[in-house]
């Protein structure tokens, strides 16, 4: 009764190290393959109504261009003097991105909201 063995055999470090890179491997190949789908259905609804994306883009790209004629330089002395200078006074090309990125996936929701339902 003293010399009983284990029932589960224990795995060595390279053994448990090989199995979760495995499977992290497949967990990760699974992400791409969906974000590539996902892609891929949204590159089409895009294709689809290339005239709203575009007609979007231009849209917000002139609104957030809008200037009054004055720039302010920052100084809050003289604040109240300056009346809205351009957007891209005050945002990079980087923030403007996001915004009009925003309204591309916004636009997606709705026409896939709009569309068929998908059986997922």
């Amino acid at each position: 009764m003293d010399n009983e063995q284990p029932l589960g055999r224990k795995r060595s470090f390279g053994t448990r190290l090989r199995r979760f890179g495995h499977v992290s491997w497949l967990i990760t190949e699974h992400l791409f393959d969906a974000l590539l789908d996902s892609l891929g259905e949204y590159g089409r609804r895009m294709a689809k109504e290339a005239e709203l994306f575009l007609g979007t883009a231009l849209l917000l790209l002139g609104l957030l261009n809008f200037q009054n004629g004055k720039n302010c330089d920052g100084n809050s002395a003289d604040y109240l003097s300056c009346t809205r200078p351009s957007t891209y006074y005050y945002y990079s090309w980087f923030e403007i991105t996001l915004v009009i990125l925003g309204t591309f996936l916004i636009l997606l929701w709705f026409i896939k909201m709009k569309g068929p339902r998908s059986t997922r």
